[in-house]
């Protein structure tokens, strides 16, 4: 009998949809960690750090059958908006959700880089959140293991979306403290709904203080709209929370243990506060992934369904109707005056501007307004509305001190106002259109 020299496949294990790897890089390298789902809580399977050059990840990832792997983003690079939303059916939410998502994000960035989420949980009278994450097309480009890359398996989830999945069930305040890029993410539940920002303190691996994260969450609950008499408890247990996790990781209140360990199954030290500054996260990021976070986790930095060469890419980007759209808001937009310096002005400081007189510019001004398709108030979203939206028009119009010419036979009165002034807050980049504490 002839003897074949053609070697045996290797079996290719089969994946299993309940397991999850999450990455989280380091400074040395990657920490991996392997969670399965299991009916609201999920259990840790496997954990193993790998050096920047070790091309063994895949390898592991696929030893523990993991279906999905979600990479960890730092807290800075990702744009976090908390929305509450009133009672409503859940179509309605996610349509309100979506509408909002569409007017913070404003077509500046793409679709895949661009995730909502509704959580489960009413708080107060009926409030539900929702959450709303934007990757900047300008952030850079995050770190993978070697072997390992982007794919319909493989995708990316800011922090505070694993602080929200646990802190939407389990009703407590957490953190998640990244020392080393001095970032704090933060998720704090209010009879407001469930406030979530990300905020930058510390830094260059100087740890976070606590007066800064009471700062950050006294603010978010006046901007947020939460009861004075709340405020000071909402401070107090967040503190709690962060005393034992402000040299870095995930930060949780001694007396809230017991609600956290039950999201973790088959492990004795769940109910350790060591335990959950090492894994809290991870466990967090599982929960995401498999409940209604999940399109929290599936952040992309390219486009999957497209991998043109430089130019096309180039050519297709700017041939968008969103991207022209952006443009040309742009444009219009972008008219705010550059930083100005204030002598003396410091950190915590009020500022305030009073504006003598404003006038019209140049010989001859001419003023712009536009309809742009789901884009203000008064025009009809294809999100929400049955009817398309209004068609793209622009209008220049020339601007005197006596009115606005709109046409040969109309002129219209006016009152020239600023239409953005603000101080540069103390955490990830923010848009302009919408006010916040900073101003707006």
């Amino acid at each position: 009998m002839k003897k074949s020299n053609r070697k045996a496949a290797v079996p290719t294990l089969q994946r299993d949809p309940r397991v999850v790897a999450v990455i989280r890089a380091t400074r040395d390298g990657f920490e991996l960690k392997a969670l399965r789902w299991n009916g609201g809580a999920v259990s840790l399977v496997a954990a193993q750090d790998f050096d920047a050059d070790d091309e063994r990840v895949p390898k592991w990832i696929e030893s523990q059958r993991a279906a999905r792997t979600v990479i960890a983003l730092p807290g800075a690079d990702v744009i976090v908006r908390a929305v509450q939303l009133p009672r409503a059916d859940e179509a309605r939410l996610e349509g309100a959700l979506q509408l909002n998502a569409s007017a913070f994000v404003q077509g500046r960035t793409s679709d895949w880089r661009v995730a909502s989420a509704l959580l489960p949980r009413e708080r107060g009278d009926g409030i539900r959140t929702g959450l709303v994450a934007e990757w900047p097309e300008d952030a850079t480009r995050p770190d993978m293991p070697k072997g390992l890359n982007e794919g319909p398996m493989v995708a990316f989830a800011p922090a505070i979306a694993g602080l929200a999945a646990i802190a939407s069930v389990a009703d407590v305040p957490l953190l998640w403290v990244d020392s080393a890029n001095g970032v704090l993410s933060v998720c704090i539940p209010t009879s407001r709904g469930l406030l979530a920002r990300v905020i930058r303190a510390g830094g260059d691996g100087a740890d976070i203080t606590l007066t800064e994260i009471a700062q950050a969450v006294g603010e978010a609950c006046v901007h947020a709209g939460v009861p004075a008499a709340e405020i000071p408890i909402a401070i107090e247990h967040t503190v709690q929370a962060a005393c034992g996790a402000l040299a870095g990781g995930f930060g949780c209140a001694d007396v809230d243990l017991a609600k956290l360990s039950s999201l973790v199954r088959d492990c004795d030290e769940s109910s350790d506060a060591q335990w959950w500054r090492t894994n809290g996260l991870a466990v967090g990021i599982a929960l995401a992934a498999s409940g209604p976070a999940m399109p929290l986790t599936r952040l992309q930095w390219t486009d999957l369904s497209a991998r043109p060469d430089r130019a096309g890419a180039l050519i297709n980007r700017i041939s968008e109707p969103r991207t022209a759209r952006r443009i040309m808001l742009a444009g219009i937009l972008t008219l705010a005056l550059a930083p100005i310096a204030v002598e003396g002005a410091q950190k915590g400081d009020t500022l305030a501007v009073y504006i003598q007189s404003l006038l019209p510019r140049g010989p001859q001004p001419v003023g712009t307004t536009a309809l742009i398709p789901d884009f203000g108030g008064l025009v009809a979203s294809s999100a929400m509305m049955l009817n398309a939206p209004i068609p793209e028009r622009v209008k220049k119009m020339v601007v005197t001190p006596e009115g606005v010419q709109f046409s040969d036979r109309i002129t219209l009165p006016y009152e020239p106002f600023v239409g953005t002034m603000g101080v540069s807050p103390e955490i990830e980049a923010v848009s302009s259109l919408q006010p916040d504490y900073w101003g707006g």
